[in-house]
């Protein structure tokens, strides 16, 4: 009996001491996750944060972008129109030889940033609007002119809106 006791007395401070050190290591080791958890959550905020604020000001700028380009758009269609008026033919490449550099440098800005759009439906608007566009400069004829220019106008119309409408409601 003696012999157990003395085991018992020597015993207890070791295995005292070693469940001290093992929650000792799990609540530091604990500590130590939760901590990077919460470091994890607070970046994946900031980045999401970031992410939108450029979204934002991405379609912000590309709003500005494709303002330009409509209007470089209807400066050649208008001075088309008028050279049309004058000559009694219509000729599509007087509008766009005019216009060919303001259109040209807000295309490639408009292409630049509708790359970077996460939304399928602008960046899907966008293109049927090129498409427009196109149709439009490319027409043969001023009733077909007429009619392209028309059908720009609505796409135009409604890819400001979509942008519009998103950023109401994701981004503001």
């Amino acid at each position: 009996v003696d012999r157990s006791r003395v085991i018992m007395t020597e015993l207890v401070p070791v295995v005292t001491f070693a469940l001290g050190a093992v929650f000792s290591l799990t609540t530091e080791w604990l500590r130590n996750r939760w901590q990077r958890t919460a470091r994890r959550d607070e970046h994946e905020l900031r980045t999401a944060e970031e992410r939108a604020l450029f979204q934002r000001q991405n379609l912000i700028e590309l709003q500005d972008a494709l303002q330009q380009f409509s209007q470089a758009i209807g400066g050649a269609y208008v001075q088309n129109v008028e050279a049309c008026r004058t000559s009694g033919r219509w000729d599509r490449n007087v509008g766009m030889q005019a216009s060919y550099e303001k259109m040209n440098g807000a295309s490639v800005w408009v292409t630049r940033l509708v790359s970077r759009v996460q939304s399928k439906d602008v960046r899907a608007l966008e293109g049927e609007y090129r498409l427009a566009t196109a149709e439009l400069m490319l027409a043969v004829e001023y009733a077909e002119a007429e009619i392209a220019a028309l059908d720009a106008r609505a796409v135009y119309d409604r890819l400001q809106n979509a942008i519009g409408t998103l950023l109401r409601e994701q981004y503001l």
